[in-house]
Order: C-alpha cells, then sequence, then structure tokens
C-alpha cells in the first residue's frame, strides 16, 4: 500500500508517482482516467428474459404445429380432389357407417377392406376375398362375401360381422387416427374382429391388448365416429395425442419386452 502522510485535518495527501482513485498511471508519471466496467444486470432480469424466451418458444411450436396442420388440411384436400373426390367418398360414404376402410371398384363406390369377406374371420378362421357379384350395401357401405351362405349369416345380423372401427386399423385408433387396415392381419377377440395396417402394428397393440382397446373403443365413440377420416387423420397427425408413440419407437419396446420375456400372453 502506498505510503501516505495526513494534514493536520486528517485529509490523505498522495505521494508523487501516486494515483487518485478512478486513474491509471502512465509512464512518464501523469494519469489517465480508468475506463468503467458495466455492472452486471440483476439476476431476475436474466431470470425474466429466460422466461420470456421460454413462452416465445412455446408460443412458436404451437404456431408450427398449426400451420403442420393447416398443411395435412391442404394436402389432403388437394389428394382428394386429385383422386375425383373418390377415396374420400369410399371412406365417408355418408351413412351412420363412417368412417370406413374402403375403396372405390367398378359400380361400387364403397368397398370395404377392398372386397375381403367379413364373416369368413368367423365361420373359416381366416381371410377370403369376395365376389363381386355376392354383395350387399349396408348403411352405404358394400359388403362383398364369398358364398351365398356367408352373405345369409352377414344379413340376418350385420353388427355381428362388421369389423371394429370401420376397418381401420386398430392400433391407429388407439392413437384417434383412422388410417390403414390390411385384411390379411386381423385377430377375433370377444367375438369382434380387429383389422391390423401389418405384422408390427398387431405386436404393438398386443402388447397390452386391454389398454389399447380401451383407447381405441374411447377415441372412436368420442371423436371418429362419424367424422370425416382424411381430416380426423390430419388432425391427429400433427395434434397428437399424450401417449402417441412412433411406429419405431413401438416395435423397439417390443424387441426390449420379448427380450426381457415381459410380453403379455
Amino acid at each position: 500500500m502506498a505510503r501516505r502522510l495526513r494534514t493536520e485535518y486528517g485529509a490523505p495527501r498522495a505521494w508523487a508517482g501516486e494515483r487518485a482513485p478512478g486513474q491509471l498511471p502512465l509512464l512518464d508519471g501523469r494519469t489517465q482516467p480508468a475506463r468503467r466496467v458495466p455492472a452486471r444486470p440483476r439476476r431476475y432480469t436474466v431470470r425474466a428474459n429466460i422466461h420470456e424466451e421460454k413462452n416465445m418458444g412455446l408460443k412458436l411450436s404451437k404456431m408450427a404445429k398449426l400451420r403442420r396442420l393447416w398443411n395435412w388440411l391442404a394436402l389432403g384436400a388437394v389428394c382428394a380432389l386429385a383422386a375425383g373426390c373418390s377415396a374420400m367418398t369410399a371412406q365417408n360414404p355418408g351413412g351412420s357407417l363412417q368412417p370406413v376402410n374402403a375403396v372405390p371398384d367398378g359400380a361400387d363406390a364403397s368397398v370395404i377392406l377392398k372386397g375381403h369377406d367379413v364373416v369368413a374371420y368367423f365361420t373359416d378362421a381366416k381371410h377370403m376375398p369376395g365376389l363381386p357379384e355376392v354383395k350387399t350395401v349396408y348403411q352405404g357401405v358394400t359388403f362383398r362375401f364369398a358364398s351365398t351362405a356367408h352373405k345369409a349369416l352377414f344379413d340376418a345380423d350385420p353388427a355381428r360381422y362388421v369389423p371394429q372401427y370401420g376397418g381401420f386399423c386398430a392400433n391407429g385408433m388407439a392413437y384417434a387416427i383412422p388410417w390403414g387396415g390390411d385384411a390379411d392381419t386381423w385377430l377375433l377377440a370377444g367375438g369382434k374382429l380387429y383389422i391390423f395396417g401389418g405384422e408390427a402394428s398387431r405386436r404393438a397393440f398386443l402388447m397390452d391388448r386391454e389398454l389399447n382397446t380401451q383407447r381405441a373403443d374411447k377415441y372412436w365413440a368420442e371423436e371418429v365416429n362419424g367424422s370425416n377420416s382424411f381430416m380426423q387423420r390430419s388432425k391427429r397427425l400433427v395434434l397428437r395425442v399424450p401417449h402417441y408413440k412412433s411406429g419405431e419407437a413401438l416395435e423397439a419396446e417390443y424387441r426390449e419386452r420379448k427380450a426381457a420375456g415381459t410380453l403379455k400372453p
């Protein structure tokens, strides 16, 4: 510390070569004003900025989802127009059974499961193509059968043979998405017919059949039944349900459970 002398009044006096507070010494003994260091911002200001950035990020995320939703809806509309609206009409025939996994075929505007016989699953325990000339139109949807005997069974009790969720993939319906459904991948459980969009979807559904059935039943009853398949699909591909899992994630979970031996029977 520099030596200092005091006057009779006690005021400090600097020796030669000393610098006053706030000044920096130079080589020739002179001094120059020191640079002021800007004060650090208070912590609450930084936290406020962080919260503002988080809120802005959430707003941008919601805006991005809305943009994606509009893009999907626009794409669905364009695809429907490009197809002459035939695909949209087939899946949404306008009756009480809507939407359905159906396609237009010849004179029939809405043929469920691409013409496969829904009765054969119950009587023959296998999928069978139906005959175009052996058919029944039920709730605006055409059902084809492999034989007149199968047609008679259906006509006597249609509700028994109509596949769940309009024939769409049961695993997709657990996420409120009416999409897919292959006639050769199916399940009979509790006297009901469930269709899947491939073996991977079937495996994912069966990992927890009770829970997935509850979810699919709920979404079908409260949201999907009576809706437009294209609009509903577009909405739920963007605004996903809280428990949504991708196909890759479900397959990875299946393999992990299989390796651990924890798959449900």
